[in-house]
């Protein structure tokens, strides 16, 4: 399973779409290494300015930050609309978790949540389960073959 953890696809795909966004993001990745790749600010265990960087992030001083599974459970982050999730981990209470930190708005607000997978892998069971205790109405999925030419991933903001 670690080949599909590391396929550098979802990279590059998750730091398209962090690019694309206008508010504050949280990127979901599956280790240390992939949330340094893909923002300047990080939240996980290695980094000795976690605290100070979610502070920011919390604030609205920073609009990206990646984290690995300590922002799954626990912490509030005011007005987060986007997030972006590598990898749903076949664990369903975890993936609603992460999809849920991004759920806790006001009834007139929405937040759009990207969770990565690849067609045909057992990532699209995971997707699915992870997806079960939501309004199926209100998901959509999208094919991101018009991605596949993207050759390079964007410099880290």
């Amino acid at each position: 399973m670690q080949a599909l953890m590391n396929y550098p696809g979802k990279g590059h795909y998750m730091r398209y779409l962090a690019d694309q966004q206008t508010d504050k993001a949280l990127l979901f990745t599956y280790n240390q290494q992939q949330a340094e790749e893909q923002a300047a600010h990080t939240y996980h265990s290695k980094n000795k300015h976690s605290q100070a960087n979610l502070d920011l992030f919390n604030t609205g001083e920073i609009q990206r930050l990646a984290c690995v599974a300590q922002l799954s459970e626990g912490i509030s982050i005011p007005n987060l609309r986007v997030g972006i999730i590598w990898h749903a981990l076949g664990n369903e209470r975890k993936a609603a978790q992460r999809i849920g930190r991004l759920l806790r708005l006001n009834p007139d607000q929405t937040a759009t949540v990207h969770l990565l997978m690849y067609h045909d892998t057992v990532d699209e069971q995971w997707v699915a389960q992870g997806l079960e205790s939501f309004d199926l109405a209100k998901i959509s999925y999208v094919d991101a073959h018009a991605y596949e030419q993207f050759v390079q991933p964007a410099p880290v903001a």
